[in-house]
């Protein structure tokens, strides 16, 4: 009897082993509230480039809040790969 599976390249790998590995994968992923301080202060820094980008563009440069939005993403996301 050919058992019903998920095709993975040349083998056929059942479904109970497939949903087992997704489990265990899963089982040793850290909920969001265990996340190092250290990605919480990265996006914090990130929150605030943008608001500062996005402050500066509207009231000193006077730049419209659409295009002002999408240049504090750019410069916001450029402050993060600046490495």
């Amino acid at each position: 009897p050919e058992k019903e599976g998920l095709v993975s390249g040349p083998e056929v790998v059942s479904r109970t082993a497939v949903t087992e590995h997704v489990c265990q994968q899963i089982r040793h992923m850290k909920p969001a509230h265990q996340q190092p301080r250290e990605q919480n202060a990265v996006g914090a820094i990130g929150i605030v480039a943008l608001l500062a980008a996005l402050a500066i563009l509207k009231t000193l440069l006077r730049v419209e809040y659409l295009p002002a939005t999408a240049l504090a993403v750019e410069i916001a996301l450029g402050t993060g790969s600046a490495r």
